[in-house]
């Protein structure tokens, strides 16, 4: 994820020929990202499913729905659009299946989760706004791009309601020095690809009836 969107900033600052070794890496670290995932939901089922149940390590599994969303938004504007499909259609399906673990989860513990709320939770957002902005680059017509407007809108409601549960955490049940790792950058992290998939609809709102 990180790896293509350096490559995407890379392209966009037209230092082309490191951009595309970045995002050749990328893509190639995605494929065996993707084939080691395949491996541990068909060898390690059942270890896979109890992470996806437990909301201290499920909100890791976004981070596969917007690595797929970086690279699909990244091949939306080149010329293997079919992959660019594919990918947008592994961002959606997998944001829709990972979240409805997360919710299932959530309800089931939610007062033992709370507490343990951390900045890996915004992965959700991340992986939301990876999909308005995979669906803004391969698919820009009115109403893809009124339903990346919607995913935007969702995303931001859903940083808020994140922000809220961190926050509600870090004065109930301050952690320690030990526990404050990088995963708390995420709150940032979040803020940027939103306000990124924003922009991008912003570009595409003419095409919206009444804009």
């Amino acid at each position: 994820m990180a790896t293509g969107i350096v490559a995407r900033a890379l392209n966009e600052a037209h230092a082309v020929t490191a951009g595309k070794a970045l995002f050749v890496a990328a893509a190639l670290l995605h494929v065996a990202l993707l084939a080691g995932f395949a491996v541990k939901a068909v060898r390690y089922t059942d270890r896979l499913l109890a992470e996806l149940r437990d909301p201290a390590r499920a909100f890791g599994h976004f981070t596969l729905v917007a690595a797929s969303g970086v690279l699909a938004a990244r091949l939306g504007a080149g010329q293997v659009r079919v992959v660019s499909y594919g990918l947008l259609v592994l961002t959606g399906t997998g944001w829709v299946v990972i979240a409805a673990y997360v919710v299932a989860g959530l309800r089931r513990e939610f007062r033992s989760a709370l507490p343990h709320a951390d900045g890996t939770w915004f992965l959700g957002v991340v992986g939301l706004q990876s999909i308005g902005i995979a669906l803004v680059a391969v698919a820009p017509g009115p109403p893809r791009i009124a339903f990346a407007l919607a995913l935007w809108m969702v995303g931001v409601l859903l940083y808020v309601t994140t922000l809220a549960a961190v926050a509600w955490r870090l004065g109930r049940h301050r952690p320690g020095p030990q526990l404050l790792t990088p995963a708390y950058w995420l709150t940032m992290g979040a803020v940027a690809i939103s306000t990124l998939c924003g922009t991008q609809v912003a570009v595409h709102t003419e095409a919206l009836p009444g804009c």
